[in-house]
C-alpha cells in the first residue's frame, strides 16, 4: 500500500505516522461524485464570505468597527461566525466599540506570521478575555467574547492567509480522520497537527486534477473567491467527517 509521510512535527508514533494514499484518494473520489451529482452545494457559502474578507479587511483602516463588520458579512449564510446576535462576531463588535485599540492590536499579533501559531491564538484568547471584562462593566449581563475556541480564530486566518490556513471544524475534522485511518487523531488543542494536516492533504487533493476542475467550475461566479485556498481542504473535511453529507453513499 502507498504511503505519504505527514511532517516530521506532526507524526503521532511510529505505526500512525503515515497517511495512507488509498484511503485517501477513495474519499477524493466519493467527494467528487458528490460534487458532480449535487446541485445544491452547501458549501460555497465559504467562498463568499472569504471575498468579502479579502475585499473588505485592512487593518490600517481608520474605522476599524465599520471595515471589521464589513469583512465579516455574508449574503448566504454566516454560520462561521455562529451568525448575526449573540454569535462572535456580534461580540467581537461590542469589544471593538469598548476599546478599538485594544482591539486592533489583538488582530495585528493574531495574523502576524514571524510568530508562532499556537501562542498568537492562546494570547488573543486570554486578551478577548480582558476586552470582554472591559465592555462588561456597567452592565447588567457579562459579554461573553465568543473567542474561547479555535474556530472562530481559524476563521480569521483562513481568510487573511488562504493559502496557508483551513478553517477549524474538530468534529467533522475527527471524524475525517478517522475514516481516513489516523489511529491516533491529534487531540482539540493541538491547533499546530491540525494546519500541518491540512496542508499535507492539501497537497494531496492538489495532485487530483479532475478534482481541480470540478472545483473550478463550482466557484466560476464573480461572488466567490477563485484563487487558490484550503477552503477545499475544509471542504473535503466536512463533506467526509459531517455526516449530514452521506458521503459513505458516494
Amino acid at each position: 500500500m502507498s504511503i505519504i509521510a505527514v511532517p516530521k512535527h506532526v507524526k503521532t508514533c511510529k505505526s500512525n505516522s503515515f497517511m495512507k494514499v488509498e484511503k485517501i484518494n477513495d474519499y477524493i473520489a466519493k467527494v467528487k461524485h458528490y460534487l458532480k451529482v449535487n446541485e445544491h452545494d452547501e458549501l460555497l457559502y465559504k467562498y463568499e464570505c472569504l471575498k468579502n474578507f479579502q475585499d473588505n479587511w485592512d487593518i490600517e483602516a481608520i474605522d476599524f468597527y465599520e471595515m471589521y463588520n464589513n469583512a465579516l458579512s455574508s449574503k448566504m449564510s454566516n454560520r462561521l461566525w455562529g451568525g448575526r446576535r449573540n454569535s462572535s462576531k456580534s461580540a467581537m463588535l461590542e469589544m471593538i466599540k469598548t476599546d478599538k485599540h485594544f482591539a486592533d492590536a489583538m488582530f495585528r499579533d493574531l495574523l502576524d506570521e514571524s510568530k508562532s501559531v499556537g501562542p498568537r491564538m492562546e494570547r488573543f484568547i486570554f486578551h478577548a478575555e480582558q476586552l470582554a471584562d472591559l465592555a462588561s462593566k456597567g452592565k447588567k449581563q457579562p459579554l461573553h467574547h465568543k473567542h474561547a475556541n479555535y474556530h472562530i480564530l481559524s476563521v480569521y486566518l483562513a481568510f487573511r492567509y488562504p493559502e496557508t490556513y483551513c478553517i477549524y471544524e474538530y468534529k467533522n475534522f475527527k471524524e475525517c480522520m478517522i475514516k481516513l485511518e489516523i489511529l491516533e487523531v491529534p487531540q482539540i488543542f493541538e491547533i499546530g497537527r491540525f494546519f500541518k494536516l491540512a496542508q499535507a492533504l492539501n497537497k494531496m487533493l492538489q495532485k487530483d486534477e479532475e478534482l481541480l476542475e470540478i472545483h473550478k467550475e463550482r466557484i466560476n461566479e464573480d461572488i466567490f473567491y477563485q484563487e487558490n485556498s484550503l477552503l477545499l481542504v475544509s471542504d473535503f473535511i466536512d463533506l467526509v467527517g459531517g455526516k449530514q453529507y452521506r458521503i459513505e453513499d458516494y
